[in-house]
């Protein structure tokens, strides 16, 4: 942890939320003691320092236990909090042009505090929160999906396994294969759109986030443009290490073109001086005999931990929900 400057600085506050938006750190609402807060700031990492939001937020007014979701490099919604008596709870955030637009939207749910929400790629999921008017402490369950590009908001069931619940958390930053595909709602069926690598891209981000060091631990490796982004990062001198499973040796393939060789990625990796170890086995793998490593961890400079469900392969990005 290092100490952050305090020039410009929000007054202290608790119950606000943050986002990442146009490259810097936003802050709005949250409460000072029992009292919502209407101000907000950016921060700078790369600088170290607070800049006003440049942008009118009295029609927002006095909010807290609300959240902030990035929708993309240089958007943000805000939706919900306390108070709950508020005329209009929802707002789309331009880092752009510093400007706020009022979120209506066919089939806003009520309005709730203390709920949880998160960015798919293509629709901002909520769930749970708090929707009594006085601090009733009322935990509901349920969530909804919100399409801004169609300004519209469909419930969804999540089984009877999740219940009422409210002051939960979702990751910072979450990303979904189902961002890559469409629905026929007339058939009930999903369609590929090619081109898309929702989740990839993503990774890939991440990678050449890299300053110092890049760790792998992951079942499988058969995904060109993450190998490439690994490379660019052996090549510009962070330190990458991986573990994968013996398997890989059936994995992604790689035509070097004119030496004629079809390697592996991670094999070529380790040609370049990449350190790549295996999970290796007595006998010839067999899924029904021996257990493989199944770990889908990727580590950046030793901050940041990207896990999920997700492999890295055409597979997982183009036929699977993940």
């Amino acid at each position: 942890w290092y100490p952050i400057s305090s020039l410009g600085a929000p007054s202290p506050r608790r119950a606000f939320t943050a986002a990442m938006v146009g490259g810097k750190v936003m802050i709005y609402g949250g409460s000072e003691e029992s009292t919502p807060l209407a101000t907000g700031a950016l921060y700078d990492p790369a600088t170290d320092t607070w800049s006003a939001l440049g942008s009118d937020t009295s029609a927002i007014g006095s909010v807290g236990w609300h959240t902030i979701t990035a929708v993309g490099e240089n958007q943000a919604i805000l939706w919900g909090g306390w108070p709950t008596n508020r005329a209009t709870y929802g707002y789309r955030y331009d880092h752009n042009n510093k400007s706020w637009q009022v979120l209506n939207g066919t089939g806003q749910p009520a309005v709730r505090f203390s709920h949880s929400a998160v960015w798919s790629g293509k629709e901002l999921l909520t769930y749970g929160g708090d929707t009594s008017s006085t601090d009733g402490y009322q935990g509901t369950s349920g969530g909804f999906r919100y399409d801004p590009q169609d300004d519209i908001w469909v419930s969804y069931s999540t089984g009877a396994g999740v219940g009422a619940r409210m002051y939960h958390n979702s990751p910072a930053n979450v990303a979904f294969t189902s961002a890559n595909f469409t629905m026929n709602s007339r058939l009930g069926s999903y369609r590929y759109q090619d081109g898309m690598n929702n989740v990839a891209d993503k990774i890939v981000l991440a990678i050449d986030s890299a300053e110092r060091s890049v760790y792998v631990a992951h079942a499988h490796f058969r995904k060109e443009d993450i190998y490439k982004a690994l490379l660019r990062a052996h090549e510009r001198g962070v330190e990458v290490r991986i573990i994968t499973d013996q398997q890989e040796f059936r994995g992604g393939r790689l035509n070097l073109g004119e030496s004629g060789r079809n390697l592996y990625f991670e094999e070529h990796l380790a040609g370049l001086g990449v350190d790549v170890k295996y999970k290796t086995y007595a006998l010839v793998w067999d899924y029904r005999t021996t257990k493989q490593i199944h770990t889908k961890y990727l580590i950046i400079d030793k901050k940041w931990v990207v896990t999920g469900s997700y492999n890295w392969s055409d597979n997982a990005e183009q036929g699977t929900f993940e």
